[in-house]
């Protein structure tokens, strides 16, 4: 059974968190304008963050629900602590390339949409340890 309304949540692991969202199948705009600001919570931390985003069950992305995605992009990467995030679809073409350009137009990595969890958690880690790395040094 596909989601209904989105799902947030965070794991602090050692040193950094981890922002859990899970999309439903169909965005309504007004429901996403009340997720932002609970999304925007989750920020508030001084460890480094990544994201999960969960978008198995989306069916659809509406224009104007793209324009608060593209808004949400853009102000993560500016923010300090932000390292990366990592998308997993059901690999539908649409879908996958409508993230995929919003992630090109937000200046970000267009390859970080994947089919399992476990790639998706995979990259995030790969992400973590170059952000480690460049902060040693």
């Amino acid at each position: 059974m596909a989601r209904t309304d989105f799902s947030l949540g965070f794991k602090d692991i050692d040193d950094y968190r981890l922002v859990r969202v899970e999309m439903p199948a169909v965005v309504d705009i007004h429901r996403l304008s009340v997720v932002t600001s609970k999304y925007l919570s989750l920020f508030v931390d001084d460890r480094p963050i990544v994201v999960l985003n969960d978008a198995v069950d989306l069916l659809e992305l509406q224009p104007d629900v793209q324009e608060v995605l593209l808004a949400m992009m853009k102000r993560n990467v500016a923010r300090p602590l932000f390292v990366g995030s990592a998308w997993i679809t059901r690999g539908d073409e649409e879908i996958d390339g409508i993230i995929r350009e919003l992630l090109v137009i937000a200046d970000r990595d267009p390859d970080v949409i994947f089919r399992t969890e476990s790639d998706a958690l995979g990259c995030l880690d790969s992400m973590l340890e170059q952000y480690r790395s460049t902060r040693s040094n």
